[in-house]
């Protein structure tokens, strides 16, 4: 008796773990949304220190490309995360 009482107290806890981890873990789609989400702010907040570094510091024009093509690449990411966001909602 003391034997299944110990078995079945053993699996209840087992289940309560795996639970509270399950609550714990993002799904893909999360995942992927925050991802580009963090990509985006990143390549934006990128593109404006590049460009307040160039006209605060009139440095090489190196930086000012580096800017463009950062605004570019958000654009490009906010799209994607449109095109991806749309997609997903049907999953």
């Amino acid at each position: 008796m003391k034997r299944s009482k110990l078995i079945s107290t053993l699996s209840a806890r087992k289940r309560r773990r795996t639970s509270n981890v399950d609550y714990f873990i993002m799904s893909l789609k999360a995942f992927h949304i925050f991802f580009i989400s963090v990509s985006t702010l990143l390549a934006i907040w990128f593109g404006v220190w590049g460009l307040r570094s160039y006209f605060n510091r009139a440095e090489n024009s190196l930086i000012l490309v580096l800017a463009i093509m950062s605004f570019i690449v958000a654009g490009v990411l906010i799209v994607y995360g449109i095109k991806i966001f749309q997609k997903l909602k049907t999953l």
